[in-house]
């Protein structure tokens, strides 16, 4: 680290303080965690994310037979309504 410093102090014609302070700087930020901390939180949500997915996806054929079944009710309801001038109930399996 302090040979980067001292190769772009030589080049600029940085004063000891100057190159102290560049040092100092370079040690802060790769001391600095608070980047690595927001990617974390960006992997966790995208975790969840495909978590979430995979779930919906495995319940969509479920969900698909449950939606279908109301349907079809509705639909012989509605049938049968027509068909009885609008005066029959409709039965639920």
């Amino acid at each position: 680290m302090m040979v980067l410093v001292n190769c772009i102090g030589r080049q600029r014609g940085f004063s000891l303080k100057e190159k102290l302070d560049m040092t100092n700087l370079f040690k802060e930020l790769f001391a600095d965690e608070s980047g690595a901390t927001a990617i974390e939180y960006g992997l966790i949500a995208a975790l969840v994310s495909v978590a979430a997915i995979a779930a919906l996806t495995a319940l969509g054929g479920s969900l698909r037979g449950i939606f279908g079944a109301a349907s079809a009710s509705l639909d012989g309801a509605v049938t049968t309504a027509a068909a009885t001038g609008g005066s029959a109930a409709p039965t639920v399996p």
